[in-house]
C-alpha cells in the first residue's frame, strides 16, 4: 500500500440499512456507499467524491440519534484542508453534496460531533 493510500474509515447508518467507507484515493477521494442486504451481503449504491484528497475520517450526524431523522456525513479531506457536509437519503442510502469550508492552513485529519441535548 502507498502513503496516503487506502480506507480511512467506515460507519453504519442510524437504521442500520447502509453501510459506507472512505477511500483515500489519490484524486479525488471516495465514499462507498453499500446496501446491507437481509442475507447480510452488500450491495453497491454508489461512489461519489469526497471533493477533496485523502479523506481522512467522516462521521455521521442523526438528528437526536432517531433513525428516521434526518442525516448527515461530514468528512475532513486532509491534503486540499476542506471539510465536506452530504446529506443522506434515509431510503436509499445515497449521499448528495450540501456544502464545504476551507480549513487551510490546519488539515481537517478527525472529524468529531458534540452529541448534546437541546
Amino acid at each position: 500500500r502507498g502513503h496516503n493510500v487506502g480506507n480511512s474509515d467506515i460507519n453504519l447508518h442510524p437504521n442500520q440499512k447502509f453501510l459506507y467507507a472512505a477511500m483515500r484515493s489519490p484524486n479525488p477521494g471516495l465514499i462507498g456507499v453499500w446496501a446491507i442486504q437481509d442475507d447480510d451481503s452488500l450491495e453497491l449504491i454508489q461512489h461519489i467524491s469526497t471533493g477533496g484528497h485523502i479523506p481522512r475520517n467522516f462521521k455521521i450526524i442523526s438528528a437526536a440519534n432517531r433513525p428516521n431523522a434526518a442525516c448527515w456525513l461530514v468528512v475532513g479531506n486532509q491534503e486540499t484542508m476542506k471539510v465536506v457536509s452530504f446529506s443522506i437519503d434515509n431510503a436509499t442510502g445515497k449521499l448528495t453534496e450540501r456544502s464545504s469550508i476551507s480549513t487551510h492552513p490546519y488539515k481537517p485529519c478527525n472529524i468529531s460531533c458534540f452529541k448534546g441535548s437541546r
